[in-house]
């Protein structure tokens, strides 16, 4: 399937006014949760989106530990988490999880995206019947088949 690229707004826990806007690629048609599916499963574009410092991080004692993770860089745009985990590691690792449950998709449109070689569109084949391509691809009337 034909992938393209879509802008989307990304939002962190509710703050307001600290949007991020990222470009991904995922398949035509998508819709917001396989937009937010690819984004969730991208490590990388998780650790441009959400930030530990060392120094944010308090010790509670018992295996506890209070992360501190910040959104895109913006000043005041933190979350707390509270973990419990055995080591420092896994705490880090335990609050980026919980974080990324706090990223929410605000907005999202697909960039133009240029046709094939041949100078044909291409189709998302969820769009329509079988049926409907097979009129189309014969020179067919395609209406009964909407």
């Amino acid at each position: 399937m034909k992938e393209i690229t879509y802008k989307v707004e990304v939002g962190f826990a509710g703050y307001i006014d600290t949007l991020e806007e990222i470009e991904i690629d995922a398949p035509v048609g998508s819709d917001e949760t396989d937009l937010e599916e690819i984004i969730l499963n991208d490590n990388d574009l998780i650790m441009s989106l959400l930030e530990i410092d060392e120094d944010d991080i308090v010790e509670l004692g018992d295996d506890g530990y209070e992360i501190t993770v910040n959104f895109a860089g913006y000043i005041g745009v933190d979350e707390v988490y509270t973990i419990y985990a055995e080591s420092i590691d896994d705490a880090i690792e335990e609050a980026y999880e919980a974080a990324k449950s706090d990223l929410t998709i605000e907005s999202f449109e697909p960039l133009d995206y240029e046709d094939d070689e041949e100078g044909e569109e291409d189709y998302d084949y969820d769009q329509h019947s079988e049926e409907w391509y097979i009129a189309r691809d014969h020179g067919e009337d395609t209406d009964p088949f909407m």
